[in-house]
């Protein structure tokens, strides 16, 4: 059960406020309260955002559950269960019993799920890939330390400054992605307190923090993340 009702009351909030305060219909909300409807990913940031509470927080999910993983990844990549069942062959009801943990997938379908989704199986599970965190840290360290252009025997990378900067940034969403923390709500809190340390003021600070916000698109983190892991693979073949 999400938690868009709780909050609303918590808040001493209307349905008539949420529409006017966030432009979301009052019979719309409704029906996201009462799981009549479910939100598009957008509309479940923008209601955390409201909220300042996580996604996941928002939707209710519990991160030891694997069904709720399921579901949250479902949601994200913009799928209903139905779509998700003909991706991979199977039934809406079984998405469902996975979600609601009435059954557990097994490893041909966790296989299968973590393919469509772009993920590994364990980050498919709800579960901390230790491996790959290492492997994360290793190259960040690996690229922070190095100052010299290197090479594998598949690509090239050139070790400039601003190089580094980005493959480290770009680690660093892929670390976010895996301990299952909103890069978009990290990312505006680094953001503002990077606007505290340069101690800027007022409307300046405001459209720094605006600025670097609207740069932050799915499309470039997507793209982060394929170069992100990328970045791991360039680290295995060393």
């Amino acid at each position: 059960m999400n938690r868009l009702k709780e909050l609303r009351i918590k808040n001493n909030l209307t349905l008539d406020d949420i529409e006017a305060k966030t432009g979301i219909k009052r019979g719309t909300y409704s029906n996201y309260e009462n799981n009549k409807t479910e939100p598009k990913i957008e509309t479940w940031k923008k209601l955390a955002d409201y909220f300042n509470v996580s996604t996941s927080y928002l939707m209710g999910l519990n991160s030891n559950d694997f069904g709720d993983k399921i579901k949250e990844l479902r949601i994200k990549h913009g799928l209903s269960q139905g779509d998700l069942a003909e991706k991979i062959g199977l039934t809406r009801q079984a998405i469902s019993n996975y979600e609601n943990n009435e059954r557990t997938p097994n490893d041909k379908i966790w296989q299968k799920l973590a393919d469509c989704f772009n993920v590994s199986i364990p980050s498919a599970r709800g579960e901390i890939n230790v491996e790959l965190i290492a492997k994360i840290a290793k190259a960040t360290l690996l690229i922070s330390c190095n100052r010299s252009d290197f090479k594998t025997k598949k690509e090239y990378f050139p070790n400039d400054e601003d190089a580094r900067t980005i493959a480290i940034t770009e680690l660093m969403l892929l670390l976010f992605e895996e301990l299952r923390l909103d890069h978009t709500r990290e990312f505006n809190e680094l953001v503002t307190k990077n606007a505290n340390l340069l101690k800027l003021k007022g409307k300046k600070k405001a459209d720094y923090i605006k600025g670097a916000s609207d740069s932050a698109t799915d499309e470039n983190y997507n793209i982060d993340i394929q170069n992100a892991k990328a970045l791991i693979d360039l680290y295995d073949n060393l």
